[in-house]
C-alpha cells in the first residue's frame, strides 16, 4: 500500500490561532517554540499576556494581546496555603475574560490554546464554540487525580467556599463545562511538555486526551549553554520554577545531602529572591544560579 504523501507548509490552510497565557516566564518559556512553529506554518497567531513578557512573544513573530493579569507575578508574593492560591488563579480568571472577550468576541480565532494558568481561556472557548487544547509545563491530571488529591484538597479550610465560588463563576460565564473539577483538571485536549518519564502514575493519564510532546527549547544562541564538568557522573538540577522559590532551608537540605558527595555535581537554582549568601558554605561540587 502506497503512503500518502505529507502535505506540505504551503498547502496546509492558515488559520488564527489564540494562546492565553500568564506571564510567570516558566509558563512562557516551555510553550515559545510551539508558538514560533505555528506562525513559521504561516499561521496568524495572537498571544493574549501582560505587557511584561511581550518580547518573549515577539521573538516568535506572534501578535502581543496585552491584557493585565492578578497574579502576584511581579513580587513573587505567593499564599502558603493552597486553596488560596488556587483562589488567586479563579480571580485572576474572572478578571481577565471581560479583558479576552473585548477582543477575541470580534476578532475569534479558529482554535484556542491556553497554559494552565490562564484558565478563563477555555470558558471563552466553550461560550464560542472553538475549539481549546491546553499547553501544559507540569504533569496533567491522571484517572484518579480526584480521589488521590482532589479529596486532599478539598477537606482543606475554605475548600467549599472556594467550589462555590467556581461553580457560580462558570454558570455564569458562558462557560459549557459547569463542574469545577473537570474544568480545572480535564482539558478536552492537552499537550504536555514534560518527557512521560517525569509524569506521575503515567499510566493512568488517557491519551485520547493528553499528548506528551516534551520539552521545546530553543537553541543554543537563545538558551545559552551547560557543560557537564569533567568526572560528574550524576547531576542533579533543582529548580522551584518562578513562584515559590523563597526557600532557603530546602536549598541549605539540597547543599546538605548533595554538597560534597562522590560522583555528584549540583546545579541549584534558588531565583532572585533568595540571597545566596543563606547557603552557607557551598562546596565545590555544588554550582548555585540566581
Amino acid at each position: 500500500m502506497s503512503r500518502r504523501p505529507r502535505a506540505s507548509r504551503s498547502a496546509v490552510r492558515s488559520g488564527h490561532i489564540a494562546m492565553v497565557g500568564i506571564p510567570a516566564v516558566s509558563h512562557v518559556l516551555p510553550s515559545l517554540e510551539i508558538i514560533r512553529e505555528l506562525v513559521a506554518r504561516g499561521h496568524r497567531v495572537t498571544y493574549a499576556n501582560d505587557p511584561a513578557v511581550s518580547d518573549l512573544v515577539a521573538s516568535t513573530g506572534a501578535e502581543l494581546v496585552p491584557y493585565r493579569p492578578t497574579l502576584p507575578v511581579a513580587d513573587n508574593n505567593w499564599p502558603d496555603d493552597p486553596i488560596a492560591a488556587m483562589e488567586l488563579f479563579l480571580d485572576d480568571s474572572i478578571a481577565a475574560l471581560p479583558q479576552l472577550r473585548a477582543v477575541y468576541d470580534e476578532d475569534q480565532p479558529d482554535v484556542y490554546l491556553y497554559d494552565i494558568g490562564a484558565l478563563s481561556a477555555r470558558a471563552l472557548a466553550e461560550r464560542q464554540g472553538r475549539p481549546v487544547v491546553q499547553l501544559s509545563p507540569t504533569f496533567v491530571a491522571w484517572n484518579t487525580y480526584q480521589e488521590d488529591v482532589g479529596a486532599l484538597l478539598w477537606g482543606l479550610p475554605g475548600a467549599d467556599a472556594f467550589r462555590a465560588k467556581y461553580a457560580s463563576w462558570l454558570a455564569g460565564c458562558g462557560a459549557v463545562t459547569t463542574d469545577p473539577d473537570s474544568y480545572m483538571s480535564l482539558p478536552p485536549r492537552a499537550l504536555a511538555m514534560i518527557p512521560r518519564v517525569m509524569q506521575p502514575h503515567a499510566d493512568q493519564v488517557d491519551t485520547e486526551r493528553v499528548t506528551f510532546v516534551g520539552p521545546c527549547p530553543s537553541g543554543p544562541a537563545t538558551r545559552g549553554t551547560w557543560q557537564r564538568p569533567p568526572g560528574a557522573e550524576r547531576v542533579l538540577l533543582v529548580s522551584l520554577g518562578s513562584a515559590y522559590t523563597r526557600q532557603p532551608e530546602f536549598y541549605r537540605r539540597c547543599v546538605a545531602a548533595f554538597g560534597g558527595l562522590p560522583g555528584w555535581h549540583v546545579v541549584l537554582q534558588i531565583g532572585k529572591y533568595t540571597d545566596p549568601a543563606v547557603l552557607g558554605t557551598v562546596p565545590a561540587n555544588v554550582e548555585v544560579h540566581s
